[in-house]
């Protein structure tokens, strides 16, 4: 909580937004992570994504990590979908140990992370509206995911 005032005489810090009387928090080393899986786009979708950063994204401090999160190294690909040749008997038998291997195409993901201070004006008779708290984020998501911008096109 954000304090105003002098040495002895601090009160916790209160200002006016909107006609609202709201209380001043600081949040220190905020973290947004958004992590995207991509392993089932084809190639040209993921190029379009690797493409998207914008001078926007520099500005803002988003650092971006691309790597492949496999489990086990693959030793034998049966086929794309089961890279780990894990048969289905073997799969549903309860007694087989898969030894931590995924039985789907290998992961590739990748994560955002964005690091900010944040300060909060927080009021209790202020009156909530679902579209104006929700529309901001879905219009910053809509930049980096197209699910995110068909449901923004939606609304």
């Amino acid at each position: 909580r954000n304090k105003s005032g002098i040495w002895g005489w601090r009160s916790e810090k209160m200002e006016v937004v909107s006609g609202y009387e709201a209380k001043v928090y600081s949040a220190s080393n905020v973290e947004l992570v958004t992590k995207t899986r991509t392993e089932h786009l084809s190639d040209q979708d993921k190029s379009r994504n690797k493409g998207s950063r914008t001078p926007f994204h520099s500005f803002l401090g988003i650092a971006q990590q691309h790597g492949t999160h496999n489990g086990a190294p693959v030793l034998q690909a049966a086929s794309p979908t089961n890279p780990t040749a894990i048969t289905p008997e073997e799969y549903f038998d309860p007694h087989f140990d898969l030894e931590a291997r995924n039985i789907g195409r290998p992961i590739e993901m990748s994560s955002k992370v964005q690091r900010f201070k944040a300060t909060l004006w927080l009021c209790e008779q202020h009156p909530l509206s679902l579209a104006e708290q929700v529309t901001p984020i879905i219009d910053l998501m809509a930049i980096s995911n197209a699910h995110f911008a068909k449901l923004r096109d939606f609304i």
